[in-house]
């Protein structure tokens, strides 16, 4: 046997003894510790009390300043009006949390088209940013977004008019006897994204 491979075989013996003879190799270690805590997280949220959005649609016929609750036996005609009215408080717990308020376009979701041609469809949205009425309530635009706090208030009121109060011509009043459903509102508070 030359003398390199000897060399070599007794190198590798003793690089196999320096690492334990098995292949494994031991490394000295220590540890720290990093104290854990609790972790709670908050809310957001819209707070509609019963007492706080209307029990029913409000009917107002053309030229009345008052109106009665809408029932099941009711039909509108042109000149009607409906009215709905609802307020939520912003319950919003973070420490850092902001939030957006948007709503919805009212509309019709089906029915029949000529009536809902014949029907215009409002939304008057504001918010009072402290909730104490102390200040002028801020519009809302439908589609849009405005920034809010804990303990704000949101007004949402919604108006449905039968149009055409105005027509003589019969033929124009084209949605009688007809049926639509009109669309849910959503009123919405998103966490605020800085």
């Amino acid at each position: 046997m030359k003398k390199s491979t000897k060399g070599a075989l007794a190198a590798g013996a003793a690089a196999s003894l320096l690492l334990g003879g098995a292949g494994s190799l031991a490394y000295w270690t220590s540890t720290g510790t990093i104290g854990g805590t609790n972790i709670t997280s908050g809310h957001l949220k819209l707070v509609q009390s019963p007492t706080n959005c209307d029990t029913d649609w409000t009917l107002t016929g053309a030229g009345q300043t008052t109106g009665a609750a809408l029932t099941a036996s009711d039909v509108l005609s042109p000149g009607d009006v409906l009215t709905k009215h609802c307020t939520y408080t912003v319950s919003l717990d973070g420490k850092n949390l902001k939030a957006d308020l948007s709503v919805s376009t009212p509309g019709f979701a089906s029915g029949a088209g000529a009536l809902r041609n014949d029907m215009t469809v409002d939304g008057a949205f504001s918010y009072d940013a402290d909730g104490a009425g102390a200040g002028v309530a801020s519009p809302v635009t439908t589609g849009s977004v405005s920034n809010i706090a804990d303990g704000s208030t949101v007004d949402a009121t919604i108006t449905v008019a039968f149009k055409n109060v105005s027509s003589k011509d019969n033929a124009a009043n084209t949605g009688t006897n007809l049926t639509a459903l009109l669309d849910d509102v959503t009123v919405t508070a998103t966490q605020q994204h800085a």
